[in-house]
């Protein structure tokens, strides 16, 4: 969060996908975090909503895209 702290104080919205699990707890003011999954149309549809719904006609500051992918195998180059 460190990286981000700069932007914060200037940013008039800030949106960025999932970056917390439910357990934790961040408030920052002007940071939005919203969850998307991008192979799933109605997710796509309710983040475009939910971002329209934040910035208004302000427009989007930053977007910040935070995206990985997981497995139980170990990564070997194979």
């Amino acid at each position: 969060w460190s990286a981000l702290e700069p932007l914060l104080p200037s940013a008039l919205s800030t949106v960025v996908p999932h970056l917390l699990s439910s357990t934790q707890v961040l408030y920052i003011p002007n940071l939005h975090i919203i969850q998307l999954e991008v192979v799933n149309e109605d997710s796509i549809a309710n983040a475009v909503n939910q971002v329209s719904e934040i910035v208004g006609e302000k427009g989007l500051d930053i977007l910040i895209n935070n995206a990985g992918i997981g497995s139980d195998k170990p990564l070997n180059g194979d």
